[in-house]
């Protein structure tokens, strides 16, 4: 997540009139079963000589081999997302701002964000009490 749009589009949801009938979306797409991926990672970019054996080639290998993260035969449905998104555009009940996460490993991601988000705070919050 980007926090930078994510607080301009809050900040933007909260102007718009409802009569106007606008909404802000944040999406958050975790990996779908397309062919984006697999275009990347076809590139074949080499890592420099120095870097050879590093990080990002484990990186690399771990989300783009065939039984990578990002394999071309994993991830979610690209059509069911795209009904959901349509469904919210729509629905002349849904809220003016809707903050979406598309993908079971999206979910994963944000609910270790917030974890340690979580872990974060209860750490602060002596120190808090302290500065009053």
């Amino acid at each position: 997540m980007i926090p930078a749009v994510e607080g301009f589009s809050e900040a933007l949801s909260k102007e718009l009139k409802p009569e106007w009938n606008i909404k802000i979306g944040i999406i958050a797409f975790g990996n779908f079963n397309t062919n984006a991926v697999q275009a990347i990672s076809d590139l074949n970019s080499q890592s420099l000589p120095a870097y050879k054996g590093g990080i990002i080639d484990t990186v690399r290998e771990a989300l783009f081999s065939p039984t990578g993260a990002f394999s071309p035969t994993k991830g979610s449905d690209p059509a069911k997302a795209a009904r959901e998104m349509y469904r919210i555009a729509n629905d002349p009940e849904s809220p003016s701002r809707v903050h979406l996460l598309l993908g079971a490993d999206t979910i994963e991601l944000v609910k270790g964000q917030i974890k340690q988000l979580h872990e974060d705070t209860e750490a602060s919050e002596p120190l808090a009490a302290t500065l009053v």
